[in-house]
């Protein structure tokens, strides 16, 4: 067994803060024993007991080890907390439970976007530091229950701040010694032609990342792009490098704008949970604006919307249309005994039987009347 690295976590305490102070006390340890199974309410020993490839890993399980077990700093389980926060990328951290309102001291990492997880699962905190880790974990064989083969054990937790100094030795302090220098070198080393301003945002805040990057957003969009610029005029003729030099500028230029925007969208689909719907709501609302637009140029109110549709759009809700239309209804209650269902199953029934042509005239003979009594040959036959 060998480090593999250091994992931390920025805690969401705006929303979640008393299961954001149930998972620091675990890793810190400073509420002590618990009152119940005796055993030490700290992350340290413990197992990551399970790890789905492709979508997340969990742990956390201070009392058996194996996912089975757990307690939390305010008893054996507390209640949900807010669901607001989705499962929408890979390092964010949330609760382990066993159903609702069911969260003890397990926790579960996810390792890719996991909307199966959003409304059942509270998320609580984000990694901000050893992303690498994850994935070297993410690696691990494991069984068919998705049990890691090899232990994965927590040898050191705690909290890194002035308020609770719990970590008296850090275990990867020799590692980080060699390893920092080596990142530092390759942080230096930039190629020729390559952007200067990307080297202060190294050390910054995620959210001081993105404030800058919304900044110099406004200041590209603000900027007016010259005619010079547009037709590429003002270059040497005779210089066919310049020309091609010319042009990757504002190819770059160009990737830099999309490459900010997507940062932003990004940062705003992460952070806001209500993201996807308003988006959502955006798009209907603008391409229901473009719809009325058209109908205006055509010279049309807004009642004859149906002029506008395609024909594969119109016969596609009259095949809607005529498949609800045609639908059985489900049977329920007791609408299982009405005239129509009994119908349907003496129908079902007799389906089989077969028509007794000499019974069949005798009865036409008699006035339509059944005999009373059946030859024993002929109730045979039927039912052959």
């Amino acid at each position: 067994t060998k480090a593999v690295g250091r994992i931390v976590f920025d805690l969401f305490t705006d929303l979640t803060p008393k299961t954001a102070e149930n998972f620091a006390g675990l890793c810190t340890g400073d509420y002590g024993f618990s009152k119940v199974t005796k055993k030490r309410l700290h992350y340290l020993g413990t197992k990551i007991h399970k790890v789905v490839e492709e979508m997340y890993m969990e742990g956390g399980d201070i009392t058996q080890g194996d996912g089975s077990g757990g307690e939390s700093i305010y008893g054996k389980s507390f209640n949900d907390e807010n669901f607001e926060r989705k499962h929408a990328c890979a390092g964010l951290l949330s609760m382990g439970n066993k159903g609702r309102n069911t969260n003890s001291s397990q926790f579960v990492i996810t390792l890719n976007a996991c909307p199966q997880l959003d409304g059942k699962h509270v998320v609580f905190g984000k990694v901000s530091q050893g992303m690498d880790v994850l994935k070297k974990i993410s690696q691990v064989p494991t069984t068919e229950k998705d049990h890691p083969r090899i232990p994965i054990i927590i040898f050191n937790c705690g909290e890194i701040n002035d308020k609770r100094i719990h970590i008296r030795h850090d275990q990867f302090l020799d590692t980080i010694s060699t390893f920092m220098p080596t990142e530092k070198k390759k942080e230096d080393e930039v190629e020729p032609g390559g952007s200067a301003k990307l080297q202060p945002l190294v050390g910054k805040d995620i959210s001081e990342v993105v404030k800058d990057i919304e900044k110099e957003q406004e200041e590209i969009n603000d900027e007016p792009e010259s005619e010079e610029e547009k037709q590429g005029v003002g270059l040497p003729e005779d210089s066919e490098a310049n020309k091609k030099l010319f042009e990757l500028k504002l190819r770059l230029n160009e990737a830099r704008k999309k490459n900010a925007k997507a940062v932003i969208e990004e940062n705003e689909r992460v952070m806001d949970p209500q993201y996807e719907k308003r988006r959502k709501k955006k798009e209907w609302e603008e391409e229901e604006v473009n719809k009325k637009e058209n109908l205006k140029v055509k010279g049309l109110g807004d009642d004859k919307q149906y002029l506008n549709e395609t024909l594969s759009k119109c016969k596609g809700k009259y095949i809607k249309q005529e498949k609800k239309k045609n639908k059985k209804k489900s049977v329920i209650g007791w609408d299982v005994f009405n005239q129509d269902t009994l119908y349907r199953a003496h129908k079902k029934r007799t389906k089989d039987l077969h028509l007794d042509k000499e019974a069949y005239e005798e009865q036409i003979k008699e006035g339509g009347k059944l005999k009373e009594e059946v030859s024993e040959d002929k109730l045979q036959k039927l039912v052959d």
